[in-house]
């Protein structure tokens, strides 16, 4: 059987558990990358058409294959994704596009046919007093709104922003990053979050993912090539995926090709995650682009190509 066949295999088995609501097996601790590599070594081992040294490839590109995962889900690892809920994540249809200006932008264009007494832009919220937790202190505070305060009294959440101003309201839709309710929960909410609110944010994790993007003089890619892909035998057998410091380079994934080069030129851009991709951001532009051009001389055999200026 053909390995991407198989790797299409196991990863439509991840996502069953939650689409079908299977229950999860105690051996896969509940985890994408246990599970994954549990059934993978299995039905590779399995194929009796192999020779040793295919199987032990096609082991080393289902790491491969994690570390691209582990990109996509903004994890250090997949030991640490969920596989009870891997099958929440959908590709949503459609083309890509790029934003000038950046997403701001369409918060802005959105904004204009609106009322401004509806849309409160550039207002930074200090803290929201919900439950009805409205106390004389807020109100000593707040003198210019005394009277919208005793007026509104049946409201159960108040916002206080940080120009003193407060906002009244039934209910409020609190979208900020989970990375800024880790830092900023115990500040932000009074009374705080009930505790298994709490909890949710301190177990919910999100790694880093960082894209290192290289200019050549000249592309030494065929032209139907879309993306180079990593693939480390001596990781055939590994139970873990992170590196040492000094090996941080071998946690990127792939280098895609950027498309068309009319309009980016001759670029690629590398994925690296989690605690690899920290240890990178260390590194001077200069270090970092020579590691990966060697990495990419290694992998490729080609060894005349430049970067860019």
């Amino acid at each position: 059987m053909h390995f991407l066949s198989v790797r299409k295999q196991v990863y439509n088995l991840t996502q069953e558990f939650f689409q079908n609501g299977k229950p999860v097996n105690a051996d896969s601790k509940n985890s994408v990358g246990i599970f994954t590599r549990d059934v993978v070594r299995k039905r590779v081992k399995a194929d009796q058409d192999d020779s040793e040294t295919i199987k032990k490839l096609k082991l080393a590109m289902i790491q491969q294959y994690l570390k691209v995962e582990s990109c996509e889900s903004s994890s250090h690892s997949m030991d640490e994704v969920s596989l009870s809920e891997f099958g929440e994540w959908t590709e949503i249809p459609g083309a890509h596009h790029i934003i000038p200006c950046g997403f701001m932008k369409i918060v802005e264009i959105l904004s204009r046919s609106i009322p401004e007494s509806v849309v409160h832009l550039n207002k930074p919220v200090k803290c929201i007093h919900w439950n009805q937790s409205i106390s004389k202190e807020i109100e000593q505070v707040a003198d210019h709104n005394e009277e919208r305060l005793e007026d509104n009294a049946g409201y159960s959440v108040l916002v206080e922003c940080d120009d003193c101003e407060f906002l009244l309201a039934d209910h409020v839709i609190v979208t900020v990053s989970l990375g800024v309710l880790k830092k900023r929960h115990e500040e932000m909410f009074y009374p705080p979050l009930p505790e298994e609110k709490v909890l949710a944010i301190q177990k919910l994790g999100i790694s880093t993912t960082d894209k290192i993007f290289l200019e050549f003089e000249a592309p030494f890619w065929s032209p139907e090539c879309n993306s180079i892909q990593f693939v480390w035998e001596d990781e055939a057998e590994a139970e873990s995926l992170t590196y040492p410091e000094e090996l941080w380079y071998k946690k990127i994934c792939s280098f895609d090709v950027l498309y068309p080069p009319e309009r980016y030129g001759h670029v690629l851009s590398g994925w690296i995650c989690g605690e690899e991709a920290l240890i990178m951001e260390k590194y001077d532009d200069e270090t970092v682009a020579e590691i990966c051009t060697e990495m990419l001389r290694k992998f490729t055999g080609r060894w005349s190509f430049s970067l860019g200026s």
